[in-house]
């Protein structure tokens, strides 16, 4: 399947002008991915679209297709050789851990003046960072993936996989030079955005709906850790998974016991589970697996509220994370 970048709204006859290619400011951890494709403009309608081409055979690129991406080395030859070439592009896969975001029509060229609300977000996310080929735009590379499952709205878009960003090599001046871990702020980015990072309201307690609780982290994880079932907790939060058939039970015993204190509150539930002594590479990257076993904790047993408990409605959950 080819994904298109989004179009240009230039009514032109001639592809819109694109800055400068500066490949030795891309980051080694980008450019060691055989993940790169070069990129040329394709008049679409009154406008003009970044299309994907796969190096060497110079035809378009599928982005959900590894055979037709190839390594960065091997993509700036196509853009050297190929008649109509703009650049070079990296694609998000699912294998690898990295998170683009684009920031659309915040700069102004002439001036290189940045519009308040992106800066505060290329701040915010403090990662490597380039200008878009116009010079309009910003995006960011950061390592995590994208918090819940929607992708674009306004002017900002966050991919993890799935899609191609056009490169340029144009850091803006002041962001790193190397990819940075960005996952608690894209978070926030994503709550900012879209909303909050919780179930869309079909868990309930009893009677009312679940409020959450004002315990502090520390707090709910002392208690836990005194409850009735406190010894049990302790031996999955240290990482003691003996006893269960697989890894992946002891995370949905850990998850169940966790939603106990927390309640529905999906983002709690993830970031306490992540420094549990039970979160490992398939929770962190695999976000399939993690949106599952919250799910199924989530179906069982009771909330905790107040110092009462509260059954569960048995309805299906719906999880936006």
């Amino acid at each position: 399947m080819v994904v298109y970048e989004k179009e240009q709204k230039q009514e032109t006859a001639s592809p819109p002008t694109t800055l400068p290619f500066a490949p030795e400011n891309i980051p080694r951890k980008l450019t060691e991915r055989p993940q790169w494709v070069a990129w040329k403009w394709k008049r679409s309608g009154g406008g003009w679209t970044k299309i994907p081409v796969s190096p060497g055979a110079e035809q378009p690129a599928d982005i959900t297709d590894p055979e037709t991406w190839k390594t960065f080395e091997a993509a700036l030859t196509c853009y050297a050789r190929m008649p109509g070439a703009a650049g070079v592009g990296y694609v998000f896969s699912s294998e690898d851990p990295y998170v683009g975001i684009d920031l659309d029509d915040c700069r102004e060229p002439a001036t290189e003046k940045i519009e308040d609300w992106a800066a505060r977000i290329v701040r915010e996310i403090d990662s490597y960072a380039e200008l878009s080929p116009s010079g309009t735009g910003v995006k960011i590379f950061a390592r995590g993936e994208v918090p819940g499952k929607r992708r674009r709205k306004g002017k900002v878009e966050m991919y993890d996989h799935s899609r191609f960003f056009t490169t340029t090599g144009r850091r803006l001046e002041g962001t790193p030079k190397t990819i940075t871990d960005g996952q608690e702020a894209m978070k926030k980015l994503y709550r900012d955005t879209f909303g909050p990072l919780v179930p869309s309201g079909v868990i309930t307690t009893v009677g009312h709906d679940w409020q959450g609780t004002v315990m502090t982290d520390q707090e709910l994880l002392e208690r836990a850790k005194s409850a009735g079932n406190g010894e049990k907790f302790g031996r999955l939060w240290t990482g003691d998974a003996n006893g269960y058939a697989s890894d992946s039970e002891a995370d949905l015993a850990l998850c169940s016991l966790l939603a106990f204190w927390v309640g529905p509150d999906v983002e709690r539930l993830d970031r306490l589970f992540r420094q549990s002594g039970l979160c490992r590479e398939k929770w962190l990257w695999r976000a399939d697996y993690r949106e599952r076993t919250i799910k199924e904790a989530l179906k069982r047993g009771e909330f905790q509220r107040g110092g009462k408990t509260y059954a569960r409605r048995r309805k299906a959950v719906s999880l936006d994370c």
